[in-house]
């Protein structure tokens, strides 16, 4: 359950520290709290840190890694369009990469995410869209072909 965003967002919050994040579980935190972070995320959360097969595969690993700082850039300008955004993006984009479309949205001070919800602001609409498109136009969502996002950004 806990994906490239919400890895993010625990990045962010606990400042990439494990030892802030290991206390925050020893201590009881409730990861609710956190934006997009609900009860079976939680749940997930506290399940993983207390599974003893699972400690035996990733404590050992602990003391083998060497966690990079992620550089993403947010725009500190609030006047684009997608600034304080949640945007998805799905299918094939001509000129973008799945981590590139992030990057430029978290460049843009937008929040990427990687699945449509009632919180979804924007779904930026590849080739073969699936599932993901029909759940944004069910909701009402706002949808862009890559072609219009580039439009906006140029203006």
């Amino acid at each position: 359950m806990v994906g490239r965003h919400a890895g993010r967002d625990l990045d962010a919050y606990f400042q990439g520290s494990w030892d802030e994040f290991e206390a925050a579980i020893v201590s009881g935190f409730d990861f609710t709290q956190l934006p997009d972070f609900g009860e079976t995320m939680h749940k997930n959360i506290y399940q993983w840190y207390q599974d003893a097969e699972e400690a035996k595969l990733w404590r050992p690993l602990l003391s083998k890694i060497n966690f990079i700082k992620e550089s993403s850039t947010m725009n500190t300008n609030y006047n684009t369009q997608f600034y304080g955004k949640t945007v998805v993006a799905t299918g094939k984009l001509e000129n973008y990469t799945r981590d590139g479309i992030q990057a430029k949205l978290l460049e843009l001070g937008a929040k990427p995410a990687s699945s449509v919800t009632k919180k979804t602001d924007y779904l930026i609409v590849g080739e073969k869209a699936g599932s993901k498109l029909t759940k944004a136009q069910q909701l009402g969502i706002k949808t862009l072909t890559e072609a219009e996002f580039e439009d906006i950004l140029a203006k």
